[in-house]
């Protein structure tokens, strides 16, 4: 969103996970780890979350060098990317 801020970036990748699995994975965070109610983050996605991600979010994937297709397959693929970005110095 910062203009600065790219071009500073040699490479950007974008995780595009499907709505579906971005819910699935916040609930299971916030009702494990932050002990909420499951309706109250369902709505809370759906009133909030949901429509932040395709205002802030969504409009960044068509810049990005590389999308990667994101879901549960998938996880061993995202952490080796991760895992081998270049660290800065």
């Amino acid at each position: 969103a910062t203009p600065e801020l790219r071009e500073q970036l040699d490479y950007v990748i974008y995780l595009d996970a499907p709505r579906d699995l971005r819910l699935e994975r916040r609930v299971k965070r916030d009702v494990l780890d932050r002990g909420r109610n499951e309706e109250d983050v369902r709505h809370n996605f759906e009133r909030v979350v949901a429509p932040m991600h395709d205002l802030f979010v969504e409009p960044h994937r068509d810049a990005a060098d590389l999308v990667v297709q994101v879901d549960e397959d998938r996880q061993v693929l995202v952490r080796g990317l991760v895992e081998r970005a270049p660290r800065p110095v």
